[in-house]
């Protein structure tokens, strides 16, 4: 809107300056400078009424001041609503948001305040507006078709209005329907309590009723639908397998489901198993018969029916019912204490039972080892076979035996055809305590022989003697080497040189040799002697020869 002001002097005194202050109520709007005596000022945000506004000259040199006012009347600005949706169609308890979007038709400026949504005439919520705008969620639709509108509440500035209806579509929800039994399997003539579980797609509570079935059978009247369960007890009067399953209706807002599952219904007849073995303790691979004896409180239990027999809780074979026995017979038990049972599972007349349980024995064959040498007594260095017999009344030993002198071992013998040995030529000199301890195997207990006195006699020995240089001159250096041998091994140790009965020197054998050097001999035949010095396996020895030294 503009205002525009015109002051007039008197005729003939010329055109007032200066300027006018416009206000509305006590509130200033704004000055303007007066322009061939005329001012105007233009305004938007007047409030709605009624509303005074003032010009007021200020006068200047030659015009006093005047004022000047008109009563302005503003009304409220018209607006249009409109309203949107997220998603449409949607599905029951999906959520889904609306949207309404408010705008003056008439005058400028933004709309604020509330807006009220609606689904027909009842409210489902509010939001503020804000730039204009306002939006609500919502999840709990009814399914159908549900009129949406917004209504806009208005504010100082602005009226009210209601927007366009909104056809917001809302489908059925789907449902799943699971069924459990409060026992399965159940005994004849004894309660089952059946329960469904109504799950909705995207949340909620179900209502309505589930009708439960057997074998296509409703049982009883429709259940009603409570927190989302429904649950109905029965009594079978007859042992079977029986199909349960249970039908939700759905309501406005779900779709109705079935869940389903097969109820076993034995006969309440008592059974025990009574289990009895034919040997214990056994042997490894010896045949053992377990018999089961199923004693039923009534009647007799029918041929044919599975016995299972199990060592621990692993199952080891099966027998069938003969005259209320199942017999098993296994010869696979390993060594050691087994856990035998025997399980009956029962059938539509008759219950299941678990037997006593049976401790198996299997034990290994005993074995029994011999050891012989090949030679006794022996020299040292000299190879002896040693073997080693394993004796047994089961099948033939197998695994390896481990020779010992002493406590100490010395080899290990794979046996084959009853029998393991050992070839060696590391015995020492003297009585050496042997034996042969066998490992045992799957089938054979361990066993050690006899200690056998294994008598080593040290070995003779040969010595030989050279010198360098023979003869030799005085002060000149000659080198005796002396050579020991045996017949199974080389010697070692040491040798003493002498002459007469003077000693020389003494030397170590490195590889059955032993060197002495000297250039301190007289002149003349001197007798050099070369002796071995005996040890534990080897028996001392000597030689000699005659170093002329001019």
């Amino acid at each position: 809107m503009t205002f525009s002001a015109t002051v007039i002097g008197t005729p003939g005194s010329g055109t007032p300056t200066g300027s006018v202050q416009f206000s509305e109520g006590g509130t200033t709007l704004g000055t303007v400078a007066l322009v061939s005596g005329a001012a105007s000022l233009s305004i938007s945000d007047l409030p709605t009424g009624s509303d005074v506004i003032t010009a007021v000259y200020s006068g200047d040199a030659n015009f006093s001041p005047s004022t000047g006012s008109i009563a302005q009347t503003v009304k409220q600005a018209q607006t249009a609503t409109t309203l949107g949706s997220t998603l449409n169609p949607s599905t029951y308890y999906q959520p889904v948001t609306f949207t309404a979007n408010v705008a003056p038709t008439t005058g400028s400026g933004m709309a604020t305040g509330t807006v009220t949504f609606l689904n027909g005439t009842q409210t489902f919520g509010s939001a503020t507006l804000s730039n204009g705008s306002a939006s609500f969620s919502i999840f709990y639709l009814p399914a159908g078709t549900d009129s949406i509108t917004a209504a806009y509440n208005g504010d100082a500035n602005c009226l009210k209005s209601t927007s366009t209806a909104l056809s917001q579509v809302v489908n059925q929800a789907t449902t799943g329907t699971t069924l459990q039994s409060s026992q399965n399997p159940s005994l004849v003539n004894t309660a089952v309590t059946f329960t469904a579980t109504v799950t909705p797609q995207y949340g909620g509570s179900a209502t309505g009723t589930v009708t439960f079935y057997e074998n296509g059978t409703a049982i009883g009247a429709p259940v009603t639908v409570s927190a989302g369960q429904a649950s109905i007890t029965a009594t079978f009067t007859s042992a079977g397998m029986f199909s349960i399953a249970a039908t939700y209706s759905g309501d406005t807002n779900f779709m109705g489901s079935t869940g389903s599952l097969s109820q076993q219904v034995n006969a309440s007849l008592v059974t025990t198993t009574t289990l009895t073995t034919s040997r214990t303790p056994s042997l490894v691979g010896q045949t053992v018969t377990f018999t089961a004896q199923i004693h039923p409180s009534s009647g007799s239990i029918p041929n044919g029916e599975m016995v299972t027999f199990l060592d621990g809780g692993t199952a080891i074979g099966t027998g069938t019912t003969s005259g209320n026995l199942a017999i098993f017979s296994t010869a696979a038990l390993a060594a050691g204490t087994h856990s035998i049972t025997a399980s009956y599972p029962g059938d539509v007349t008759y219950q299941g039972s678990v037997s006593n349980t049976v401790d198996q024995v299997v034990q290994k064959y005993q074995t029994r080892t011999a050891l012989a040498s090949s030679a006794n007594p022996s020299t040292y260095g000299q190879s002896v076979t040693l073997t080693a017999t394993v004796t047994t009344g089961g099948p033939p030993p197998t695994g390896t035996v481990t020779f010992k002198n002493g406590n100490a071992g010395i080899g290990i013998g794979t046996v084959s055809g009853g029998a393991a040995t050992l070839t060696t030529s590391r015995l020492s000199a003297g009585t050496n305590s042997l034996t042969a301890v066998y490992g045992g195997s799957a089938a054979s207990a361990p066993s050690i022989s006899a200690p056998v006195s294994q008598v080593v006699k040290p070995a003779n020995t040969t010595i030989t003697l050279t010198s360098s240089k023979n003869p030799s001159n005085s002060g000149q250096s000659v080198t005796f080497t002396a050579m020991v041998t045996s017949a199974y091994a080389t010697p070692t140790g040491t040798v003493t040189f002498t002459m007469g009965s003077t000693t020389l020197g003494t030397a170590t054998l490195a590889a059955g040799k032993a060197r002495f050097t000297t250039s301190t001999l007289p002149v003349g035949s001197d007798t050099i002697t070369a002796s071995y010095n005996a040890t534990t396996n080897f028996v001392g020895s000597s030689a000699s020869l005659t170093q002329t030294v001019n």
